[in-house]
């Protein structure tokens, strides 16, 4: 992650305020004008009645209003009357005629009630919850002397860590199903470990070395400190272990951080907590969080958020870099397209939850968003995640016999790849070092036993005879081959041919 100066000087500051002041006045205008006895609330992205296999449910909609509507101050509520749990009842957000608003729900049937003024709309929506045993976990690593205390600017941080990694979970389950039923897969999303109230099972373990070993570390000795521990506790044959340590801290005399690093691979994925303290405590809390246009203190903590130089972008960067490691932990490489996950795509994976982002040094004044100019997963990464065991929301009933995983043989002599999947094939990817260039997958029940690949089409694709193949199977068995193209023999310069 990068850091750039300079975005913490007063005039920056004034500037941000300002113009976050016009931001509230601009929502507060459009609250005002709303009419509640002449709106009606359209959900669009969901159906009433539909059932989903995970807690929170994103809403986006469209609020149609009489030309003759009467100004009245008017918020827009999600009230799920079927939940004990606190809270049951979100506060949406409202852009001109569009609204968005957040809502957790309870195993089964749940009875929702969307508020605007004196305007409703009952919505119902079933939630089953996954039977899958793969599952990816929240880890929270501290020191040996246990002190779970993440860096803060705020005088009266509450260090609600846990509160924190469960919200942001929820989020990055909510955000992949989002995207996954954008690319025609139905929502299908990777499952959480949750406790008996529903919330997120934060594992806190105690490290081996003191807080001041720890920091000592670099950016790869964290993480593979970090690795080593958290498998050593919790074990990865049926999970992504996910972990923050708690000692990240900004020294800002040498202008680095300290114990920090993103990386993710083999199951594991981990991110430094230098920005933890701007991430949402709550759904409630989302709004304000992806809201607040606050300046990072560059006395007191690092700024990580691409440039943007504010809590929000900190926020937004620091979820997003999670799920991208998290990303590579289920096997996938970084992508081209600007707007994914898989590239720096992530730094907006917060404009899935608002209408308007606020003022950073990037843009002084509020930007509208929409979906598409959110994170997402693109095809090549999305592809492979949903043919993996961690995206298939139930455990399979047991197979009738066992079939090996998916296999690349060569043949030189007509340069031909021979991809073999006894179980189907599902996806083959190339690539080099971090990075997949060409993919190719497949749907349905109809899948694939054998296919072969022209070394032309390999070569065309990668640039290179030396390459990475990941292939996928029907039954989530992973393969990844390394591998070395016969290159034809090259003709020989014409002086050779000439003495010859």
């Amino acid at each position: 992650m990068s850091t750039l100066d300079g975005l913490g000087s007063p005039s920056y500051g004034a500037n941000i305020m300002k113009h976050t002041k016009r931001l509230l006045s601009i929502l507060v205008v459009i609250a005002i004008s709303l009419s509640a006895d002449a709106a009606t609330l359209v959900v669009e992205n969901m159906k009433d009645g539909e059932a989903i296999r995970y807690p929170v449910a994103l809403l986006r909609g469209r609020i149609e209003i009489d030309d003759d509507a009467r100004p009245q101050k008017a918020t827009l509520v999600v009230v799920n009357k079927r939940s004990d749990r606190e809270p049951n009842k979100l506060d949406g957000q409202v852009t001109g005629d569009r609204f968005l608003a957040l809502t957790e729900l309870v195993p089964g049937k749940n009875d929702l009630v969307l508020k605007l003024g004196d305007s409703e709309l009952p919505f119902t929506l079933n939630y089953k919850p996954q039977t899958n045993s793969y599952v990816v976990r929240a880890i929270y690593h501290t020191g040996d002397d246990g002190a779970t205390d993440y860096q803060t600017q705020r005088e009266d941080d509450p260090q609600d860590y846990e509160a924190k990694l469960d919200t942001a979970m929820k989020l990055m389950q909510t955000f992949t199903a989002e995207c996954m039923n954008e690319l025609g897969y139905g929502r299908v999303t990777f499952n959480l470990e949750l406790d008996d109230n529903g919330r997120v099972k934060v594992h806190t373990i105690r490290g081996k070395k003191s807080t001041e070993h720890y920091q000592t570390l670099d950016y790869h000795q964290t993480y593979q400190s970090l690795r080593e521990e958290s498998i050593a506790a919790l074990p990865i044959d049926r999970a992504v272990n996910a972990a923050l340590p708690a000692y990240t801290r900004w020294d800002p005399e040498a202008r680095k951080n300290r114990a920090h690093t993103a990386a993710g691979g083999g199951r594991f994925a981990a991110f430094g907590s230098a920005g933890f303290f701007t991430w949402p405590s709550s759904l409630a809390d989302v709004s304000r969080a992806f809201g607040d246009a606050t300046v990072m203190d560059r006395s007191k903590v690092c700024d990580d958020s691409a440039g943007r130089g504010t809590c929000w972008a900190n926020a937004a960067t620091g979820i997003g870099a999670l799920i991208h490691e998290i990303g590579h932990a289920m096997g996938t490489f970084h992508c081209s397209d600007p707007r994914a996950i898989m590239s720096r795509g992530f730094d907006h994976f917060a404009r899935r939850f608002v209408l308007v982002e606020p003022p950073c040094s990037r843009h002084h004044d509020p930007l509208p968003v929409a979906p598409k100019d959110a994170s997402r997963w693109s095809p090549i990464t999305a592809d492979w995640l949903v043919a993996t065991r961690f995206f298939s929301l139930d455990d399979p009933a047991p197979y009738e016999k066992e079939l090996p995983a998916p296999r690349m043989s060569f043949n030189d002599q007509e340069r031909k790849a021979i991809v073999e999947a006894p179980a189907g094939l599902r996806y083959v990817g190339f690539g080099r070092k971090s990075d997949t260039f060409s993919f190719n997958a497949w749907r349905g029940e109809k899948l694939p036993t054998e296919i072969v690949v022209p070394y032309e089409a390999i070569l065309g694709a990668t640039k290179s005879n030396e390459f990475r193949c990941r292939m996928i199977d029907n039954r989530g068995q992973e393969t990844w081959q390394n591998i070395r193209l016969a290159l034809p023999p090259q003709p020989k310069p014409a002086e050779e041919q000439a003495e010859e």
